[in-house]
């Protein structure tokens, strides 16, 4: 799994959060012949939601080959992806050159012993069937993390990609309370400067104590709602959050439905009921 800046056409809501694209901290030399999980960063030492993620396979004879550059291997390299809302999802298709140097951060997930038409007809285009997109909460980094789970066999990396799963989640979480509480707090000054500590404790206690699930499938309220008053604010929240948090469920059940392998990948969502 490889992961890139994101960019509005990916995900606008991500984008409009204002977070601070992290940095890997090491430039990409990719010129070099060495293996590609030992050149370029881990995805799990530079862990963010606000990136781009795709599935990648590359033939073995390929990854370890030392008269092979890294931009040559990733050239080789076919890919699965979420493009967005407004773009046709990529499915087993190659990189051209700025594609591959825009990536940032890799993640070796284990052997794939499916062939790439396997991997469309019966992975891909089924997890995409009826894809219900919803901005941050089921988007590209939704239908990677799923793809690669079921790509892999081993327990051991299943594990691995579904505890990456939890860890971007939580990382989505923790930003949409502190933007929510942001927001809250503009608005209760605007209102006389209400308190709003009751709501945005209770906000996380609904993140993380199941059943009370709704905030972590939050929708977002643009500047428009700064000024009409913090409770006005806060019910709009709540029946969007509502809203999708049913969705964000229904989403996870109907490719259960499919892939019954995804119950396993799904417990460890905290927060699901």
């Amino acid at each position: 799994m490889v992961a890139t800046p994101l960019s509005d056409s990916l995900d606008w809501v991500l984008c409009k959060l204002n977070t601070a694209t992290s940095s890997t901290g090491q430039q990409v030399n990719w010129d070099s012949t060495s293996e590609p999980d030992s050149s370029i960063p881990r995805i799990t030492d530079y862990l963010s939601f606000d990136k781009h993620y795709a599935v990648g396979v590359m033939d073995r004879k390929d990854w370890g080959d030392s008269k092979l550059t890294l931009l040559e291997k990733f050239t080789r390299a076919h890919f699965w992806e979420h493009r967005g809302p407004s773009s046709e999802p990529r499915a087993g298709g190659a990189w051209d050159e700025k594609d591959i140097q825009s990536i940032q951060s890799l993640q070796f997930l284990g052997g794939c012993y499916k062939s790439d038409e396997i991997i469309s007809k019966d992975y891909s285009s089924r997890l995409l069937e009826k894809w219900a997109y919803l901005p941050v909460w089921w988007n590209c980094q939704s239908f990677a993390t799923r793809l690669a789970f079921l790509l892999v066999e081993s327990k051991d990396f299943r594990h691995r990609i579904a505890s990456l799963a939890a860890d971007l989640h939580v990382q989505i979480v923790e930003r949409v309370i502190s933007f929510r509480e942001e927001t809250l707090r503009t608005a209760g000054n605007y209102a006389g400067g209400a308190a709003i500590g009751t709501w945005v404790c209770a906000a996380v206690s609904s993140v993380f104590f199941p059943p009370a699930a709704g905030v972590f499938a939050a929708g977002f309220v643009g500047a428009w709602c700064v000024g009409a008053g913090e409770a006005a604010i806060s019910d709009i929240y709540h029946h969007i959050d509502e809203k999708r948090v049913k969705q964000f469920l229904v989403n996870m059940k109907e490719l259960e439905t499919r892939f019954s392998s995804l119950r396993d990948f799904h417990i460890y969502i905290p927060g699901i009921p």
